[in-house]
């Protein structure tokens, strides 16, 4: 079961690295960013599986309009303002759980994980069952094995994950920051082409394969998909 990968955005560093700790300490991957101007463009493709952010002043809600304009997964507020209406403001933007700071980190932990818990539900059906079908292609996460029709086919670790992610996510583009983080389960540093890589394999082996009518296509500004030779 791979990671999940949390977005915290916090402009005080020594607040950050405590949580930062206190997050990685139960298995989460985190990336930091101290004011999210540049990251939150990422979150249109859903990268991270939850963002935790800090507001700073009591009419300051930008950042949180930003995040929901392009993020509908589980977002959590932490301020030092605990005003009914700055809270209720919070909820009203859509904001999942508000933590009025100092607080201790074994709580934050807690509602960060009841947080994900709650949401969970919200997540695709799809990627979440054990096993997808495209035409005649079965993917089986459990046994991690691959199918066409009922012949097994060998795919490396990483070319299974973003198949996996390509079949999970029909007729729609995914970027490569996307699949890197979903496929290899580490934020995407800008630079490496691992996805690029693994891509090309699963890209030829699909199209050796006679008997399968899919391939993996690249679109243009946007990423790749799974879709008909």
């Amino acid at each position: 079961m791979r990671a999940d990968r949390i977005l915290l955005i916090e402009s005080n560093r020594r607040i950050a690295r405590r949580i930062e700790e206190a997050l990685q300490g139960m298995g989460f991957i985190v990336w930091h960013d101290e004011n999210g101007a540049e990251v939150i463009q990422g979150l249109t493709h859903q990268v991270f599986d939850l963002v935790l952010t800090s507001l700073n002043s009591p009419e300051n809600f930008e950042q949180v309009q930003r995040i929901r304009q392009v993020f509908s997964g589980p977002c959590m507020v932490m301020s030092d303002f605990d005003g009914l209406n700055t809270q209720l403001r919070a909820y009203e933007l859509g904001v999942d759980d508000f933590i009025v700071r100092p607080v201790d980190m074994r709580i934050l932990q807690a509602r960060v994980r009841a947080c994900l818990r709650r949401c969970r539900p919200k997540h695709s059906s799809r990627q979440a069952s054990s096993a997808i079908r495209v035409k005649d292609l079965t993917i089986d996460r459990k046994n991690r094995r691959v199918f066409v029709k009922d012949t097994p086919v060998a795919f490396s670790s990483g070319e299974f994950e973003v198949l996996w992610m390509l079949a999970a996510h029909p007729q729609q583009a995914l970027s490569r920051e996307f699949l890197f983080t979903h496929a290899l389960g580490r934020p995407y540093d800008g630079l490496d082409r691992t996805i690029d890589r693994r891509v090309s394999r699963l890209r030829k082996k699909l199209n050796a394969c006679s008997d399968v009518a899919l391939t993996v296509r690249t679109v243009w500004g946007k990423g790749y998909m799974l879709a008909g030779k």
